[in-house]
């Protein structure tokens, strides 16, 4: 490797762990331990000044505001303002930012939902950001100097493999993950020792199921999934074969909401990063730590599984689940919604990838990629629970297909749902 690249490199590890990123997490984990209503103030101020700050930098804000009672706008009262969703930003991108655009830098979603979606983050958030996903990691036992394998979509497919020594991460490629490769994968991950591992919960599950079918060992203590739904079977897979634990993390391109699992599972906020509204059906999020690319009140499409009471962990606003899109649903023929598909998909043997597409009501098309030990039983198993929460009026069609032929978006992301019903 070049003496440039490796300059490069090393500027590139300081410029994003430097003192002001450490005092920020330190920040973040002191207003961890905040009271309720301390949080609760702590939010409301922060609200209040991201509310009137849009208001006199956003010429798209000043229009909604119009109807608004001018007062209720200086207390920053939440719940008298107008809802925004993706075709908002969509349609009035550059008239939401409230600094000159030459001087944010532009980010776009991966396209769940069709036509991707551009938003702008300022060099600050994108800092904070960072102290953000750091105090998760380091609330896990992980440590910025600890030797981390990452496989995600950073490396091309004329690259298996590169070491940064700055980040002591070893990057694997995951479109050259297959069978052929993984005996190398294996060799360089225990070569390597990693403490922890990030990854897609879909690249991760691919890396357990290669391992489990060519008998490879590897030992990862942490594993550190985001940016896709964790789906319980692939959870339970992953934790087995890797041999260590799953720490997810929620968050959206956006950079609106942001929830991480503690050590007993849930989900929790991540503290004065959002505030969060949970009506029926997906979530009303006010993101307040980018003031130069303001979210308030934007509705966010995905669906939660809330949970009464106190977490084991001694956390209140626990979340048990992220089922992802609350429109990835299966849809029954006497007008029936049903979610929380994953579930079905427990247990069965050597079943490696599965995708249920709905293109019309009466019947649902079910991918199968699997392994040899995969047998017509498994098959029956999977169609009796299926079945347990369907009910008897689909339709079920099972397809095997290769890994290849999993829908996945441009970004690489996968859904276990696809619903291509008319809207």
């Amino acid at each position: 490797m070049g003496t440039l690249k490796i300059v490069k490199e090393n500027l590139s590890f300081l410029s994003r762990h430097n003192p002001l990123l450490f005092r920020l997490i330190k920040k973040i984990q002191e207003s961890d331990h905040f009271s309720e209503a301390r949080m609760n103030a702590a939010k409301q101020q922060r609200a209040r000044q991201i509310v009137q700050y849009a208001l006199s930098h956003s010429s798209f804000y000043r229009k909604i505001y119009q109807s608004v009672p001018v007062e209720k706008i200086m207390r920053g009262d939440l719940s008298q303002l107008p809802i925004i969703n993706k075709s908002d930003i969509r349609h009035h991108v550059n008239s939401i930012a409230t600094a000159p655009l030459k001087l944010l830098k532009a980010a776009h979603t991966s396209g769940t939902s069709g036509t991707p979606l551009l938003v702008y983050r300022s060099p600050g958030s994108i800092l904070r950001e960072h102290a953000y996903t750091w105090y998760f990691r380091m609330s896990h036992g992980l440590r910025i100097s600890d030797p981390v394998v990452s496989l995600r979509a950073t490396l091309d497919r004329n690259t298996m493999h590169y070491y940064n020594k700055a980040e002591n991460v070893l990057y694997l490629s995951t479109y050259l993950l297959s069978k052929k490769n993984i005996v190398v994968y294996a060799k360089l991950i225990n070569q390597f020792k990693p403490k922890a591992l990030y990854a897609f919960p879909s690249s991760s599950y691919m890396l357990a199921n290669l391992l489990q079918q060519e008998e490879q060992k590897v030992n990862i203590p942490l594993i550190f999934t985001s940016s896709e739904t964790l789906y319980p079977f692939q959870r339970e897979k992953i934790e087995e074969t890797l041999n260590g634990r799953i720490m997810d993390y929620y968050g959206n391109v956006e950079r609106s909401i942001a929830y991480g699992q503690c050590a007993y599972g849930s989900y929790h906020e991540m503290p004065l990063y959002s505030i969060n509204e949970f009506p029926e059906k997906g979530v009303i999020t006010t993101a307040l730590m980018n003031k130069s690319f303001p979210l308030i009140r934007y509705f966010v499409e995905d669906s939660f599984l809330m949970s009464d009471g106190i977490c084991e962990c001694g956390k209140p606003l626990t979340i048990k689940s992220i089922e992802g899109r609350f429109d990835n649903f299966v849809k029954c023929p006497d007008g029936t919604i049903v979610t929380g598909m994953s579930m079905a998909f427990r247990g069965i043997n050597g079943l490696q990838y599965a995708q249920i597409i709905q293109e019309e009501i009466p019947s649902i098309q079910v991918n199968l990629v699997t392994s040899p030990v995969f047998q017509d039983n498994d098959q029956q198993i999977l169609l009796k629970q299926l079945r347990n929460r369907l009910g008897d009026s689909l339709n079920i069609v099972f397809n095997k297909v290769e890994e290849e032929q999993i829908i996945k978006t441009p970004g690489g992301k996968y859904t276990l749902v696809l619903s291509r019903l008319p809207k």
